[in-house]
């Protein structure tokens, strides 16, 4: 963490701020001072107990805008963005990475909450590589993750062969298939979509491994990728990374398939004794089991005897 905090005039000028009261003014540059590289502050306690402020000097802030509170007990400064930019060698992702995914910055540089956004703003959202999401004014279809300083480099489609372009147009997200869960890595970074996650665990060995080694290579990248997945096959064929061996997985989705059917099989009889004798689903577990244990308790004695004989 960065270990100095800018502060800008043009907030602390604003009649917004200036109606704040004292107390509550000394609580914001306090929050501001210790918050982390994206503007969290899992102190806000202690933080209080320093300062001398109360609850209410926080209400101020929270009601005005100044900050923005999670159940968690953490809080974000809201227009952290505008008054700090850390560069990119010094800067340290936040690790409250729950709280993180509810936001998105807007065109201003402010957070918000993603819940708060309309229709069109949610069209125009974009994945900045340190995992926020940002309102652009650009085209309306997602993008995925780039570096936001400047000499950011793209591919243009004038460079893209055919086989590229296909490749492009398969793997490129759609607004339906966007979604937070499907943010992987490190950094929160990495966009994978469902039906790919699953041929990526199915394919190769550490997966988790080699989704945090594009998570790291993002972060430290001014390159925009049309399709995280595609990069990730990519580096994979460079590095020789191990696959799974077929016939493991073979074993693999057999001893699957059937555990699934003996726990059917297992589930079945629970809900016929349940009919047959009117009781609850603990009851008729605990009888079966009662059983079962009986069955292979009268099998040892009878192979015991035959053994004694």
């Amino acid at each position: 963490m960065a270990s100095k905090r800018m502060y800008s005039e043009q907030i602390i000028k604003s009649d917004r701020f200036l109606n704040l009261s004292h107390t509550a003014k000394i609580l914001y540059f306090y929050l501001l001072i210790d918050a982390d590289d994206d503007g969290f502050n899992n102190r806000v306690r202690s933080t209080m107990d320093v300062s001398k402020t109360t609850q209410e000097d926080l209400k101020q802030l929270v009601e005005n805008g100044f900050i923005i509170p999670f159940q968690s007990g953490i809080i974000v400064i809201t227009n952290f963005r505008q008054q700090n930019n850390i560069r990119k060698d010094r800067y340290n992702p936040s690790v409250f990475l729950n709280e993180k995914r509810k936001l998105v910055v807007d065109q201003t540089g402010e957070y918000r909450l993603k819940e708060t956004l309309s229709l069109e703003e949610e069209k125009n959202l974009s994945l900045e590589s340190n995992g926020f999401l940002k309102i652009t004014n650009s085209d309306k279809s997602v993008k995925l993750p780039t570096n936001t300083s400047d000499g950011c480099h793209s591919i243009g489609e004038d460079r893209l062969d055919k086989n590229r372009l296909e490749e492009r147009e398969d793997h490129a997200p759609s607004k339906i298939e966007y979604s937070e869960n499907n943010m992987y890595g490190d950094f929160n970074n990495v966009l994978i979509l469902p039906k790919e996650y699953k041929e990526l665990i199915n394919t190769y060995q550490n997966h988790n491994k080699l989704i945090n080694k594009i998570s790291y290579y993002l972060m430290n990248s001014k390159r925009t990728y049309q399709s995280h997945y595609a990069l990730l096959k990519k580096i994979a064929m460079e590095d020789e990374w191990p696959k799974k061996k077929v016939k493991d997985y073979k074993k693999q989705k057999e001893a699957e398939e059937e555990e699934k059917e003996r726990k059917q099989k297992e589930m079945a009889r629970i809900q016929k004794r349940m009919e047959e004798k009117g009781i609850t689903e603990e009851q008729a577990k605990k009888e079966l089991q009662e059983e079962t244990m009986k069955m292979v308790n009268d099998s040892i004695e009878k192979l015991s005897g035959k053994l004694g004989q």
